[in-house]
This record gives C-alpha cells, sequence and structure tokens, in this order.
C-alpha cells in the first residue's frame, strides 16, 4: 500500500461544454425582467491540455466581483445576442413575477400561521398559569393543607403533594 506522502493528483486533458443560453423562468431576479437560462442544447469543444486551457483563459477571466446584470442588459443579450423572441422574453418575465409573488404568499401564510400557533401557546399558557394561580391562592387561604386526595401508594399525586407542600411553607412565609 502507498503512503501518503506518496500520493499525487494529476490533471491531464479537459474538455469543455458550451451551453446555450435561453430566457429562464428563475424567480431570484430582483427587478422583475427576465432570467438568463442555460438550454440542454451544448456544444463540445475538442479536448485540450489544462495548462494550455488556462493560459488561453486567463486573458477572458473578469476581474474583480460580479455584479448582477440589470433587466435592461439581461433583455439585450436574450434579444440581439442569444436571438431570442421577444414572446419569449415576456414570458420569461411575467412567470418569473408570478413565481415571486407565490413565495409572497406563502410567506404570509407562513406569517400567519405562526401567529396562529403563538396565539394557541400563549392562551393555553394564560390557562395554565390562571389555573396555577386559583390553587395557589386557595392554598395560602388559611389553610396549609394539601386538598389533593390522600393515597396509599406512592404516586404521581404524592410527588405533586410534596411539592405543593413546600410550596405552601414558602407562600404562608412571605404573606406573613
Amino acid at each position: 500500500m502507498a503512503s501518503i506522502s506518496n500520493r499525487k493528483v494529476s490533471f491531464g486533458t479537459i474538455q469543455v461544454r458550451s451551453y446555450d443560453r435561453i430566457a429562464g423562468d428563475n424567480p431570484a431576479v430582483s427587478d422583475g425582467g427576465p432570467s438568463l437560462g442555460l438550454s440542454w442544447d451544448f456544444v463540445v469543444a475538442p479536448q485540450q491540455c489544462l495548462n494550455q486551457y488556462e493560459t488561453q483563459r486567463e486573458n477572458e477571466r473578469a476581474s474583480g466581483p460580479l455584479s448582477p446584470l440589470s433587466q435592461d442588459t439581461r433583455r439585450f443579450l436574450l434579444a440581439f445576442v442569444f436571438d431570442i423572441p421577444s414572446k419569449d422574453i415576456q414570458r420569461s418575465a411575467k412567470l418569473a413575477q408570478k413565481i415571486q409573488a407565490q413565495r409572497q404568499e406563502t410567506l404570509q401564510q407562513l406569517k400567519m400561521e405562526r401567529a396562529k400557533d403563538l396565539t394557541i401557546v400563549l392562551s393555553s399558557n394564560a390557562k395554565m398559569n390562571a389555573q396555577t394561580k386559583k390553587n395557589k391562592s386557595y392554598l395560602v387561604s388559611g389553610i396549609v393543607e394539601d386538598p389533593l386526595p390522600r393515597s396509599s401508594t406512592r404516586t404521581k399525586v404524592d410527588a405533586r403533594r410534596g411539592l405543593l407542600g413546600a410550596f405552601n411553607k414558602r407562600m404562608l412565609r412571605y404573606r406573613l
């Protein structure tokens, strides 16, 4: 078995596929225009050495960060560079807007569902708190004895009785 220090990775030749551009349906376009997409059609370039490809590509790379294309630039590229019919461009823009509206509607519905869930939780907590206060006021009202029924075996009721007894002693200390 070869040791880790003897392992090497090398690249020989590469082959590049160039895909046609189309008017896409991606709703992530923020300015409402059409999005750019890739077609299923492609052209395969001949194989070439990786070093040769990198040298050639060095001149083509953009320097600095890439910024999103404006709506007008995308429309121009689709219509005049990629020869996409204007009907397809308009259809793409409308579809993207429709999907954006559906996403907004879904987000609003999710917010409403969260609000309903929160309302249910808060109302059940309020009911529990009201019941707890009622029990506390009954226990502190002068009778130190626990109102829970006695049982001969140790159960959850017995465990709760112990907690309520300790609570009674503390509450009487604060009230007196």
